[in-house]
Parts: C-alpha cells; sequence; structure tokens
C-alpha cells in the first residue's frame, strides 16, 4: 500500500470527498467509545464485522473510528495518538477504518 497521506482532522471532517477511500495518518486523542452492535437490525452506521469503536477528536473536529478490537484500551482510552486508517462513509457518517495506532512521542 502506498503512503499514507499525513492530514488533520479538521481537513478531513471540512473535505469529506477528497479523503474517502484513502489512507490517511491523523493525530488526536482517542476516547473509547464501546462496542458496536453487531447485525443488520441495528441502527448504528457501520460495517456489521467491526465492533470496537472510538472517537478521535482534535480541536473541535472528531471522527467516529472502528476496528479497533486488538487494542488495549486501558492502554489508549483518552491517550494521544496516531492513527492510519482508511477514510469512508457510510451513509452520512464519515469514520476511519483504523489500520494501525501509535502513542505520539
Amino acid at each position: 500500500m502506498s503512503n499514507p497521506i499525513k492530514t488533520t482532522l479538521k481537513e478531513i471532517v471540512e473535505n469529506p470527498n477528497k479523503y474517502l477511500g484513502r489512507e490517511v495518518e491523523v493525530e488526536g486523542t482517542l476516547t473509547y467509545a464501546g462496542k458496536a452492535p453487531r447485525g443488520p437490525v441495528y441502527t448504528i452506521n457501520l460495517p456489521q464485522e467491526e465492533y470496537c469503536v472510538g472517537i478521535l477528536k482534535s480541536g473541535d473536529a472528531s471522527i467516529l473510528c472502528y476496528g479497533l478490537e486488538a487494542l488495549s484500551f486501558c492502554d489508549y482510552d483518552q491517550q494521544k495518538v496516531v492513527i492510519t486508517g482508511i477514510v469512508i462513509r457510510v451513509q452520512e457518517t464519515i469514520a476511519l477504518r483504523v489500520l494501525r495506532v501509535k502513542f505520539v512521542k
């Protein structure tokens, strides 16, 4: 895969079409939001195969992150991180499909 585009959450939120389907790298504070229900009967706007979700915030901008099943949230919750992921749109929700997470140094 090519190098991710280094950008900001504000830029993704303001110009989502520019980043849809592309791999990006963004920095922010990750907050564990819980487990999303699986299956088509639920109204959450996430693909059915993903489960753990979080919110990445930077300034006034925030984005839903999913695909966090491998994380130990006691280590990552409320921490500044750099996330590499794919920007997607599910219905009207912009989200990041997380590929990698690392702590900000």
